[in-house]
């Protein structure tokens, strides 16, 4: 109850936005935090794109989170629940949104890296890399997507919740 106290300011056409804003904050910190803890996560996101030592840390720990909350806001703001659409319609609809937009944006970042900074043929054959590159941009779209339902799912309830309490005090 206090959270919809806490939105209740709110324009109802962005309450959307805001909501999956709320919900995909904890997963934007635990990423970053599990981007700046010595793990191999930043190493795979570095296959997607490498920036450098220091700016590829801060791109996939700081950007990306901000860049992934900014997606989830349009994504939200541009729900529409309508009456005879299901609860799962609409989630699926706000996951689909936000995954399609996730892709765009790691695809890009992809395919701008091996541009700028090429291929490297050194150690590894090309074809090992390129494979490896794709199987780490499936990887977290596959993870981004679980994670994009789970935001969806509890955006569209405290919505639910939001227009059923407002129905009630009008």
């Amino acid at each position: 109850m206090a959270k919809i106290v806490l939105l209740g300011s709110i324009k109802m056409e962005n309450i959307g936005g805001c909501y999956a804003v709320l919900f995909g904050l904890p997963f934007s910190l635990l990423l970053s935090y599990a981007i700046f803890k010595p793990t191999l996560l930043l190493d795979v996101f570095q296959e997607i794109a490498d920036f450098g030592l220091q700016v590829t840390s801060l791109f996939w720990g700081i950007i990306y989170p901000i860049l992934y909350l900014i997606i989830l806001f349009i994504s939200g703001r541009n729900i529409t629940l309508i009456a005879n659409k299901s609860t799962f319609q609409i989630i699926s609809k706000l996951s689909f949104s936000s995954t399609i937009k996730i892709i765009a944006v790691l695809f890009f970042l992809f395919v701008v890296d091996k541009i700028i900074n090429g291929i490297s043929t050194s150690v590894i054959p090309i074809t090992s890399l390129i494979v490896f590159s794709l199987i780490a941009l499936l990887s977290i779209i596959f993870i981004s997507t679980i994670i994009n339902f789970i935001v969806s799912f509890f955006t569209v309830k405290a919505i639910r919740i939001k227009f059923q309490n407002k129905q009630n005090t009008n």
